[in-house]
C-alpha cells in the first residue's frame, strides 16, 4: 500500500468515525504512521526491483515488467526503478511503453546517459526519429560516442554517425564493438566495401559475409521498431502504453481532499 493511500484511507476514517485528532499528537500519530507505510513501501520496491532485475538476466521480459511496475508504484520517485521498468519494457518490445517511462527516468535523473540512450532507441522504435535526434544531442556529453553514434545512424542520419564514430574508432585501444558499430554506420550509409573492410577487423574471414548479409537485411527493414528490435533482440508487441498511474505526472498528484 503506498504513503498517499494510507492517508487517504486513514483520514477517511477517521472523518467517518469521528472527530479528527486534534493539536500536536494527532500531526505526530499520523506522520508517524505515513513514515512506517513509506518505509514498508520502499522495502517492497527494493525487493520487487531485485526480482525484475532476476527475471531480465533470465531472460523473462514479461516477468520482469510485472515487477518492475510494482517497484515504481511502491516508490515512483525512484529514478533507478523507473530506468528499470523501462529496460523492462524495451527488452518486452513494448517502445510505447518504454519511452514513456524513460522520460520519467530521465526527469529524475538527467545526468543518466544509459537512460539518455534507451529512451532515443525508444524514440527511434516509434518513429520519432527527430525526437531522437534531439535527445542524443542534448545529451551528448552523457552517452557514449560509440553508441550515439549507431543511435544516430538508426535515426536516420548514418553520415553524422560515420562523423561521430571515425575519430573514436581511431584512437588507441578501440574496441572491436565501436569499429563494428562504425562499419554498421557505413552500411546504413551506403558504403558497403569499407564496412566489409572494417568489419573484417573483428569478424573471422568464415563469418564476414554472413555479417554483410545481416546488415544488409537489417538496412532493408521498412519499420523503425523492426530495426530496434532487431539491435536489441526482440520481438515488437502491440503496446497498451505504460499504466496511467505509473506515469510521474500522476505520481506527484496532490491527494484529494476528503468530502464531508
Amino acid at each position: 500500500m503506498t504513503s498517499r493511500n494510507f492517508l487517504s484511507i486513514g483520514l477517511s476514517a477517521l472523518v467517518i468515525g469521528g472527530p479528527l485528532v486534534a493539536g500536536a499528537a494527532g500531526t505526530a500519530m499520523l506522520a508517524h504512521a505515513a513514515t512506517l507505510s513509506a518505509d514498508h513501501d520502499a522495502r517492497k520496491a527494493a525487493r520487487d526491483a531485485a526480482e525484475a532485475r532476476e527475471q531480465l538476466n533470465k531472460n523473462k521480459p514479461e516477468r520482469a515488467v510485472r515487477y518492475a511496475e510494482s517497484a515504481v508504484a511502491n516508490d515512483p520517485h525512484n529514478a533507478e526503478y523507473r530506468a528499470l521498468l523501462g529496460q523492462t519494457y524495451l527488452m518486452s518490445g513494448r517502445f510505447q511503453s518504454a519511452q514513456q517511462a524513460l522520460t520519467d527516468a530521465l526527469a529524475l535523473d538527467p545526468g543518466n546517459g544509459t537512460v539518455a540512450l534507451h529512451l532515443a532507441l525508444s524514440q527511434i522504435a516509434n518513429g520519432d526519429w527527430a525526437g531522437a535526434r534531439q535527445a542524443l544531442d542534448t545529451h551528448s556529453n552523457i552517452i557514449p560516442a560509440g553508441d550515439r553514434g549507431l543511435a544516430m545512424a538508426l535515426a536516420g542520419d548514418p553520415v553524422g554517425a560515420v562523423e561521430v564514430l571515425l575519430p573514436v574508432a581511431r584512437q588507441p585501444g578501440a574496441t572491436p564493438k565501436i569499429r563494428q558499430n562504425l562499419a554498421l554506420a557505413l552500411a546504413l550509409s551506403g558504403r558497403w566495401q569499407e564496412a566489409k573492410s572494417l568489419a573484417a577487423l573483428d569478424v573471422p574471414p568464415d563469418q564476414l559475409d554472413r555479417r554483410m548479409a545481416d546488415w544488409a537485411a537489417f538496412s532493408r527493414l521498412t519499420n523503425a521498431y523492426d530495426q530496434v528490435a532487431s539491435l536489441l533482440g526482440v520481438r515488437a508487441v502491440q503496446d497498451p502504453g505504460q499504466p496511467e498511474r505509473l506515469a510521474l505526472a500522476e505520481t506527484m498528484q496532490p491527494v484529494a481532499a476528503v468530502s464531508q
